[in-house]
């Protein structure tokens, strides 16, 4: 885990304590919701990263179905938008670590 991240910092379902950790801490550090979208079987978790524009998905390692299916879900859509897909790789990361 890098400097500046808290991941799977609250159980996947408590959404009211999500809301709250991410009002304090969510503009300072990167948090990371492992339990809640990379063992996920919803794919629908790749079509939110593109549409909001994220620049990154934790999906984990394409070693079970579920996780298979986030990739080829952006494979998908990276076919659908043609020319306008755009990968931002290292740029991606363009949240001040501020403590």
């Amino acid at each position: 885990m890098r400097k500046g991240e808290i991941e799977d910092g609250l159980a996947e379902d408590d959404w009211e304590s999500w809301k709250i950790l991410n009002s304090r801490l969510g503009d300072k550090i990167e948090l990371l919701g492992d339990d809640l979208f990379v063992t996920n079987v919803d794919s629908f978790i790749a079509d939110m990263t593109v549409a909001l524009d994220t620049g990154h998905l934790k999906t984990g390692a394409p070693a079970r179905g579920e996780r298979v299916e986030k990739y080829n879900q952006l494979l998908r859509i990276e076919e659908d938008l043609g020319i306008a897909a755009v990968y931002a790789g290292k740029d991606a990361f363009v949240r001040p670590v501020r403590f």
